[in-house]
């Protein structure tokens, strides 16, 4: 069974490409309607119909994500190969790491896209999920447009509640056994 993440998200400025774990800084804003659905090795990331991120009390519009990372803080390994417009971009820097992958701005993720990335092989703890996201058009942070967001993996709420009611029936199974 694939387990279900929505992604809690942290923000850090950004350059071209993420180049190793330091440049996803963890910063505190909220990011919605992106997800990561999936078990090692594959993932699918799915971006919604109004994909956010809010900084200090202003929202802006993510245009597209044209990066995905695992990352992780303990010696780790993997191996991935292109995917269409996808690259490998790969660092095993130190005992923090990213594995993944990223593509131009206007080839990557938009509104109501997914894509499914698979590694060949990939080992160590994963700590989180990094992606590379472009505001919309004339808006900017810190006069960015484009961030590196880092985002935990957190039962996404719906399969919390189907746990919920799980156990609920495991409860009442047991008193009316009784």
């Amino acid at each position: 069974m694939k387990s279900f993440f929505s992604v809690v998200v942290l923000l850090a400025s950004a350059g071209a490409f993420a180049q190793n774990y330091s440049a996803f800084y963890n910063a505190g804003p909220t990011f919605v309607d992106v997800s990561v659905t999936g078990l090692n090795p594959t993932y699918t990331v799915s971006i919604g119909a109004t994909p956010t991120v809010t900084l200090g009390g202003t929202t802006y519009n993510i245009k597209d994500v044209f990066g995905f990372w695992v990352l992780g803080v303990d010696p780790g390994s993997a191996t991935n190969t292109a995917t269409g417009v996808w690259s490998p971009n790969n660092n095993n820097a130190g005992p923090n790491w990213i594995f993944g992958w990223s593509t131009n701005p206007n080839t990557g993720l938009t509104a109501n896209t997914s894509k499914t990335f698979t590694f060949d092989s990939l080992s160590g703890n994963i700590e989180s999920f990094g992606f590379h996201v472009r505001l919309v058009d004339g808006q900017a942070y810190q006069g960015n447009n484009t961030f590196f967001v880092k985002g935990s993996a957190v039962p996404e709420p719906a399969t919390m509640a189907a746990l919920g009611l799980g156990v609920a029936a495991l409860i009442r199974r047991r008193k009316i056994a009784k």
